[in-house]
């Protein structure tokens, strides 16, 4: 797997669709044409990329929004400065509350595009509640 550190904003929309349970259409072979991404629900019915059948559009677009949802159930996203003797810089950290404060899942420097960060601080989170 490549390193999600270094991954664009793009990829790590796919790495959190793929996640989701999301194919993308050279893996799909019963998708229409026009259709980005698919995924079979519950029932086994096809659903399309994004809300509705027919639409061609990416169920994680780059957006502050989409990249919140990314996030794993319960865990906030924190920017934080932070800092030590050679300076202060900010960070991302996902936290989740727990019986008595919180813990830090993950950590990612702010690199002054949100979105790619939040998406990043969502896999890091990921990752580490599934213990990978």
């Amino acid at each position: 797997m490549k390193n999600l550190h270094t991954m664009t904003t793009a990829q790590l929309c796919d790495w959190h669709a793929e996640r989701a349970g999301w194919f993308a259409p050279k893996t799909n072979p019963d998708a229409p044409a026009n259709v980005e991404w698919t995924k079979r629900d519950r029932l086994g019915r096809l659903l399309y990329g994004g809300w509705s059948r027919g639409q061609a559009t990416h169920p994680f677009p780059p957006t502050l929004d989409d990249a919140a949802s990314a996030m794993p159930e319960g865990v906030r996203a924190c920017l934080v400065e932070t800092g030590c003797a050679s300076g202060i810089w900010l960070e991302w950290r996902a936290v989740k509350k727990e019986k008595w404060g919180y813990r830090v899942l993950a950590k990612c420097p702010d690199t002054n595009d949100e979105t790619r960060d939040r998406y990043l601080l969502a896999a890091l989170a990921a990752k580490q509640e599934a213990g990978e």
